[in-house]
């Protein structure tokens, strides 16, 4: 609950190490962790739930890994909050990698980098982001690879300093796709895709096949 603080230190967090593992942060409950992986072995599932105001997940220095190379499912709801300094989903071939962010509050920061269906070696497993509600902001470089999807709902938000890869943002209203390219950022319909950088330029499209 409230006040509950949880100090991991600088031992890796694993979920889905050998078996199903599971993790509820609730009721304004804080953990901190260093290295995390959630869906860290082949064949097995790590499931990380983050609900309510007040309810928040820090990790440090080495990163938040969903689906390394098992199963990871991230759960952001109800106001729940995670900071992270990376962030991969999916990262091995083998591996399947879910985040869903929804509800009003619910926010996932990351500072450094977002590796979505991949690593920073290249290409790797299934990835998604799903965001219906609430934000993810990206304080880096965004990557998609062609293996992932990255979802907006329309009261939603995603920013991200710049994006790169070859996977999709789907725009939840309207089901419309954008290609992404290298070091161009994309908005359709107009919707909240944004950059940090002062110097951004905004393409708008108004349809897109």
């Amino acid at each position: 609950g409230a006040g509950t603080n949880l100090n991991i230190g600088v031992a890796n967090l694993y979920l889905g190490y050998s078996g199903t593992g599971f993790m509820n942060i609730t009721n304004g409950a804080t953990i901190t962790s260093s290295l995390s992986l959630v869906g860290y072995q082949f064949g097995y599932t790590g499931v990380a739930t983050v609900d309510g105001t007040g309810s928040t997940w820090r990790v440090g220095t080495s990163g938040l890994r969903i689906g390394e190379s098992g199963i990871g499912i991230l759960n952001v709801t109800g106001g729940g909050d995670v900071l992270t300094t990376t962030l991969n989903v999916a990262s091995g071939s083998t591996s399947v990698g879910t985040i869903t962010i929804g509800g009003t509050g619910s926010l996932v920061s990351v500072t450094n980098v977002l590796y979505l269906g991949g690593s920073q070696t290249g290409s790797g497993g299934t990835g998604s982001i799903t965001v219906t509600g609430g934000a993810l902001n990206v304080g880096a470089t965004t990557t998609i690879y062609g293996t992932a999807t990255l979802t907006v709902g329309p009261t939603a938000s995603f920013m991200s300093k710049a994006l790169s890869g070859s996977g999709n943002i789907r725009d939840a209203f309207n089901q419309r796709h954008i290609l992404l390219i290298d070091a161009e950022l994309i908005i359709a319909d107009q919707r909240a895709i944004r950059s940090t950088a002062e110097d951004t330029v905004f393409i708008f499209v108004d349809f897109l096949e």
